[in-house]
């Protein structure tokens, strides 16, 4: 079993392989570059972030399509002359059409663009910050404020989409098994 100090997050450090912390402050341009690697792994985080809500948009048309063309074949194969219409018949086809329609408006709600991600960093708003009334005095600082404030904000914001969508589309492939099974039900009791 791996010692617990070895799965903490690691510190200076452990990135650098030292022994102990150096009392030494860092120098102006070791800070600099750190603040970059920080802006850097920030402006990472929200590409991952849309490429998860792209993925999921990708699969749920993907999913859904082969859900809607394995309907498509059960529906045809149950609706057909010579089925016994009574009233499970008329009950399961009723509820796997509501489960359709609803499968679709899930699909629509998941892959239209009501849930959109925050990203503002424009470069209007940058070019003001370099150039306006509240001018940042250093490139360093103008990052360090968008690592602290803005990315972290960005990232919050975009993170309570990504649950809601992800709730959107684990609810989608429920309701699409459910579709399956409905249809399914109806050829093997009734086809």
């Amino acid at each position: 079993m791996a010692d617990q100090s070895e799965s903490a997050a690691p510190t200076p450090s452990r990135l650098t392989g030292t022994g102990s912390v150096s009392k030494k402050e860092w120098s102006t341009e070791d800070r600099s570059a750190w603040v970059q690697l920080a802006y850097e792994a920030g402006l990472e985080s929200v590409k991952a972030q849309r490429e998860e809500l792209s993925g999921i948009r990708t699969r749920a048309l993907t999913f859904t399509a082969f859900v809607a063309t394995g309907t498509a074949f059960l529906v045809g194969r149950g609706l057909g002359p010579g089925v016994a219409r009574d009233g499970g018949f008329v009950t399961l086809s009723v509820i796997g059409t509501v489960c359709f329609v609803a499968l679709a408006a899930l699909l629509v709600v998941t892959v239209a663009p009501l849930f959109k991600f925050r990203f503002i960093l424009e470069p209007r708003l940058l070019m003001d910050w370099l150039e306006g009334d509240q001018r940042a005095p250093s490139r360093t600082v103008a990052l360090r404020g968008l690592v602290k404030t803005t990315l972290p904000a960005m990232l919050a914001t975009n993170e309570k989409s990504l649950q809601v969508i992800r709730w959107l589309y684990r609810a989608l492939l429920a309701l699409a098994l459910l579709t399956l099974t409905i249809w399914v039900a109806v050829v093997l009791v009734y086809g």
